[in-house]
């Protein structure tokens, strides 16, 4: 009945037995999948009626994660008493999957990868030094005098940096440096006691260039000026509950 409706075979018929032809092997996996979207469906209408509970966890920049995440998730545990949080501070390039977090956040340009993302916000990045450094060894009007200077840097960087000349070229330039370190925080410490220029994000060191214990500058010669952060998450056909509504809650929370 179903081969005369849709007007092809679906199985091949021996004697001894049966086998999908091209067209029932087609037909077989869509319906699969409609029958995984209908159990998905039944899954969240089921969920929408319980309260949130279990563990989230979270893989998140150390700088950031430190500084910024514990009010929002606090509000969101608020929201949702039945909800834990287990959370890794690390710079590091963690493997969600193989790992077994649900999600994370990724300051910077993405790699391509099987993670599905939603971009949250950009954060300014600053080339500073402290008034005390530039007293020192003179203000920097451009990047001809750079190779001259100390260098604060983040040992994930790139040794050389890079930066727009006055025709829009990149020009690399390579610097003395005085300290590497895996921790922004350090390197705005050292920066902030004058011993050389750093690069940081705005939500390591706006505070350090609104009092005026760093400086900005050359900022009209950054190549990238800010960079992205992402929400990422396996690319699955079924989050939890919980990992979608923390996600949503993340989105909403930073594009308001």
């Amino acid at each position: 009945l179903l081969e005369h409706r849709l007007g092809v075979t679906l199985l091949k018929r021996t004697t001894r037995r049966q086998s999908l032809t091209e067209a029932g092997q087609l037909y077989y996996q869509q319906c699969q999948r409609i029958t995984a979207s209908v159990h998905e469906a039944e899954s969240l209408v089921k969920d929408e009626q319980l309260q949130l509970s279990g563990v989230i966890r979270m893989a998140v920049p150390l700088s950031y994660g430190i500084r910024h995440m514990s009010p929002l998730l606090q509000a969101f545990q608020k929201q949702h008493p039945n909800i834990q949080f287990e959370l890794d501070f690390n710079d590091r390039m963690v493997h969600l999957l193989e790992e077994g977090f649900d999600l994370g956040l990724r300051i910077g340009r993405l790699a391509d990868s099987s993670l599905r993302a939603k971009h949250l916000t950009d954060f300014q990045i600053h080339l500073c030094a402290s008034q005390e450094y530039l007293s020192r060894h003179g203000n920097i009007e451009d990047m001809s005098s750079l190779s001259d200077h100390a260098l604060v840097r983040y040992s994930m960087a790139p040794e050389s940096w890079h930066f727009k000349d006055d025709k829009g070229q990149q020009v690399s330039v390579k610097m003395n440096q005085t300290l590497i370190s895996n921790s922004g925080e350090f390197n705005l410490q050292w920066a902030k006691a004058g011993h050389g220029l750093v690069m940081l994000p705005d939500f390591i060191c706006q505070e350090a260039l609104d009092s005026g214990e760093l400086v900005s500058v050359l900022a009209g010669a950054l190549p990238r000026p800010s960079v992205p952060c992402h929400v990422v998450y396996p690319n699955a056909g079924y989050l939890p509950l919980r990992v979608r509504r923390l996600i949503d809650f993340l989105y909403d929370s930073f594009k308001h």
